[in-house]
């Protein structure tokens, strides 16, 4: 399982286009987070089939599209679509110390991605940089649309990686085991 989320992880940054304004994440921030993992699935659990789906198609698609913003992307559409569940998330995200749900969820996609740019490495960031870089226009025209479409998000996962805060980074790296040890937990 673990596997598997590392790498439905990595997938989904491969679609990422830009990060959003990047916090300075903390231990406290990010452990806070992390306790709120199991009731915020919860929650999520208690939606009707319809806002689970729309919120799971929601996340989905801001993993996809100009920022990675999974979190906070759902958060938004429980604020206009779900009021109760908004506001059922507030009052569980504020038991561990954040002034929103917004708060909470801007936490999250920015130590989602610090996660995977430490589980990536520098190393292997400057070498997909290096192979897209050589990608000259007309190698591009004779490549299939499947695999243009491949490489500009290859592209914009890699721009996003390089927006991740050396600090987050730095945070984020002692707790990679708890981050896949939590998020396992509530992927099963």
């Amino acid at each position: 399982m673990l596997k598997s989320l590392t790498s439905c992880l990595f997938i989904l940054l491969l679609t990422v286009h830009t990060a959003a304004a990047n916090e300075i994440l903390t231990a406290l921030k990010i452990n806070s987070f992390l306790s709120t993992i199991e009731e915020v699935k919860a929650l999520s659990d208690e939606m009707s089939p319809e806002g689970k789906k729309q919120l799971t198609d929601i996340q989905a698609s801001a993993m996809q599209g100009n920022d990675f913003t999974p979190y906070r992307s759902g958060v938004t559409i429980l604020k206009k679509s779900y009021p109760y569940d908004y506001t059922k998330l507030s009052d569980t995200v504020g038991s561990y110390g954040f002034n929103s749900p917004e708060n909470w969820a801007q936490t999250g996609d920015d130590m989602m991605a610090a996660y995977v740019s430490v589980k990536m490495g520098d190393t292997a960031q400057q070498t997909m940089k290096s192979m897209s870089a050589n990608m000259n226009p007309e190698m591009m025209a004779m490549l299939p649309p499947e695999a243009k479409a491949t490489i500009q998000k290859t592209k914009a996962m890699l721009n996003t990686l390089e927006k991740v805060p050396a600090e987050n980074k730095k945070v984020v790296a002692p707790l990679m085991d708890k981050i896949e040890t939590t998020m396992n937990n509530v992927a099963d």
